[in-house]
């Protein structure tokens, strides 16, 4: 029983550190869980009853799972909300024509925004009473992690491009009010012109005569 909690310990620990990768901050409830593990293996360790031992154990190896799925969780957390901050960025701007998958991905994140929200959170004295749950739900979220954290990557890149389309459309938009402040200030030289012109036909005799 204790090669399988160091096995589990190695593979939470594992998984906090990728997550650490991404963002350093988001690991502190997956960390406290190991800490958690560690405490009921000592408690395990140190019992006086072969009964409390394995509950210690079981206590252990739970909190451990925890981690693990803590630190997927944090991640895919950290992945949709990066997503989202760039989706408010460009929100009024095409994004298609420098990021032509750009719509299909977005089921993606729908997905993954549902699956987290679907989460029902549970004691990790109680995780275990749904093995099976609890194991689909591992695969799944590290499934989007590992999906959706390359589509961010790129949209990180893709800033660029878009910043230069904003960029544009802001000078173009420039360019379009000079433009009409230019043709309103013609115009009115125009009338102006036309008016002078139909005065002086009308009345260009009398004005004559006076000098």
């Amino acid at each position: 029983m204790l090669y399988n909690i160091e096995k589990q310990f190695q593979t939470a620990e594992k998984e906090i550190k990728q997550t650490e990768l991404t963002n350093r901050n988001i690991v502190i409830p997956a960390i406290n869980e190991l800490r958690y593990a560690g405490h009921h293996l000592l408690k395990g360790l140190l019992a006086p009853s072969l009964e409390e031992r394995v509950e210690q154990y079981l206590r252990a190896s739970r909190h451990c799972q925890r981690a693990r799925y803590d630190a997927i969780e944090a991640r895919l957390w950290y992945i949709l909300d990066k997503f989202k901050d760039f989706q408010d960025d460009y929100r009024k701007v095409s994004i298609t024509p420098v990021w032509q998958d750009y719509g299909d991905h977005l089921q993606s994140f729908d997905s993954a925004n549902s699956l987290l929200n679907s989460v029902v959170k549970s004691k990790p004295e109680d995780i275990d009473d749904r093995k099976d749950n609890r194991e689909e739900l591992l695969v799944n979220t590290l499934e989007a992690c590992e999906k959706l954290e390359p589509i961010v990557a790129y949209s990180d890149r893709i800033r660029i491009e878009l910043d230069k389309l904003i960029d544009a459309a802001r000078t173009a938009d420039l360019q379009a009010r000079q433009q009409a402040r230019n043709d309103i200030r013609m115009l009115k030289l125009t009338l102006l012109a036309f008016l002078v012109t139909v005065l002086v036909f009308l009345f260009g005799d009398n004005i004559a005569s006076r000098f």
